[in-house]
């Protein structure tokens, strides 16, 4: 283990933390005082030393110095976006699910976010937070990120084209993450209205669409209690992946 360190490898490292730090999902949202963000990135860069070789990295003035510790910093935040993207994901699936029951007229305002969501849609993102901490995802995380400077030790000279590539691959699972978790209820609702509509047709005396509104969120919000521990299952799964997400970059950084 290297003790005797470089303050400017210090450098190379904390950029890279503090950009991981600065975009990670609830710490970048929630009100987390930047004081709170500034002193873990600090001791995780701390930890991540020893561990490193000396890289020799002698900057030969305040700009090679910026521009290496911000290159750094990208790569951290690559990293960090790549994370967001599975809460995107299951964000982005549960807005289809209240859309189709109906909840989006009840907008709140998201503890995690602190913008305008609907009532099932905060929900799963609290729930997803509890997993996140309480499973111990984020310690996984941690490690994985120190062996990463393994992999990638500091300075990276430049971002390779495949990283741009890997970065399209990985937003476009978005939208089959988000489909995963909405088709559900998204099939019984079409089921729910299909029906509606039959009886419409079959009995044009009735005004069934009156109270096709307060069917489809009985029905809807009576399916999600059923199907609450595959929800669960999936947003576990949407989690499971973000060390993969991980790997997409890493082998995309190391490319030829």
């Amino acid at each position: 283990m290297n003790f005797l360190f470089s303050p400017w490898d210090f450098f190379l490292v904390l950029g890279r933390t503090s950009f991981l730090f600065g975009f990670f999902p609830m710490f970048s949202e929630m009100q987390i005082p930047q004081t709170v963000r500034a002193g873990l990135a600090i001791w995780v860069s701390l930890v991540i030393m020893p561990t490193l070789p000396p890289s020799h990295f002698q900057p030969n003035g305040v700009f090679d110095l910026f521009g290496a510790v911000f290159l750094e910093g990208v790569l951290g935040g690559l990293f960090a976006f790549s994370i967001r993207l599975v809460f995107t994901t299951i964000s982005l699936g549960t807005q289809w699910i209240d859309s189709e029951i109906g909840f989006q007229v009840a907008q709140q305002i998201s503890p995690l976010s602190g913008t305008p969501n609907s009532p099932f849609g905060t929900l799963a993102l609290v729930i997803t937070a509890l997993i996140f901490w309480c499973t111990g995802l984020f310690e996984d995380l941690l490690i994985v990120w120190v062996r990463l400077f393994q992999v990638l030790p500091p300075p990276i000279h430049s971002l390779k084209p495949a990283v741009g590539d890997a970065v399209i691959f990985l937003t476009t699972k978005i939208f089959v993450g988000a489909l995963q978790v909405a088709t559900p209820v998204i099939f019984v609702m079409f089921l729910v209205s299909l029906a509606i509509g039959l009886l419409a047709r079959a009995l044009p005396g009735v005004n069934f669409f009156v109270e096709s509104y307060n069917v489809k969120m009985l029905v809807g919000l009576s399916f999600l209690v059923v199907i609450s521990p595959f929800l669960l299952t999936l947003i576990h799964h949407q989690l499971d992946r973000i060390p993969e997400s991980w790997l997409t970059l890493v082998r995309a950084l190391n490319s030829k």
